[in-house]
């Protein structure tokens, strides 16, 4: 119940929102916007769970795999990373790609969609990962491909099973793509 134009976090200055009433249950009362969440407990700012919306790319080159690596802690995934809002998972693989290693590519068409859960530390994940084809433009990718970040490092992996990949059905469904199998359209997973 927003009396006045809103802005783009969702309240306009002194507007008025309904928002929970603290002396009740169930019951609301209508007062002076304040961020979205306040008033909710602090674990649920801090910690609400999230799903995370991913685009990873394939680029196989002389039957190995290109995969980014965790410098701190060494495992292994499918370059890529976040969708943003507005953003087609083609568009998001590209821009990451040339954030993470300042190369241009071409991104080919989906191979699969993967949901999947699992547990990371004390923190559990929810993913929806749309898995593209990708080419370096230009040609060929190089034996080096140059990471942007300290965080991680790009190497080509021939043997995935050795290399420490997470999460795990998507490294079946890429084993699947190298063997020339068809990769299922979409895969949800707990791992």
């Amino acid at each position: 119940m927003v009396r006045r134009k809103i802005d783009r976090h969702g309240l306009g200055r002194g507007d008025q929102a309904v928002q929970p009433s603290p002396e009740s249950s169930g019951a609301f009362r209508v007062g002076h916007a304040a961020p979205f969440t306040s008033g909710w407990p602090t674990w649920y700012n801090n910690r609400m769970p999230k799903i995370e919306y991913i685009a990873r790319g394939l680029a196989i080159a002389d039957g190995r795999v290109l995969l980014c690596r965790n410098v701190r802690d060494g495992y292994r995934y499918l370059p890529g990373g976040h969708i943003e809002f507005g953003e087609t998972g083609a568009d998001a693989l590209a821009r990451e790609m040339m954030e993470e290693t300042g190369l241009k590519v071409r991104v080919g068409p989906p191979i699969s969609t993967v949901e999947v859960f699992f547990g990371q530390g004390k923190d559990r994940h929810h993913e929806v990962n749309v898995l593209f084809h990708v080419e370096s433009v230009g040609g060929s990718w190089g034996e080096e491909v140059p990471s942007l970040e300290r965080s991680i490092a790009f190497d080509w992996v021939e043997d995935l099973s050795a290399a420490g990949f997470r999460p795990a059905v998507i490294g079946r469904i890429v084993q699947d793509v190298l063997r020339g199998d068809a990769p299922p359209h979409f895969v949800s997973s707990r791992e």
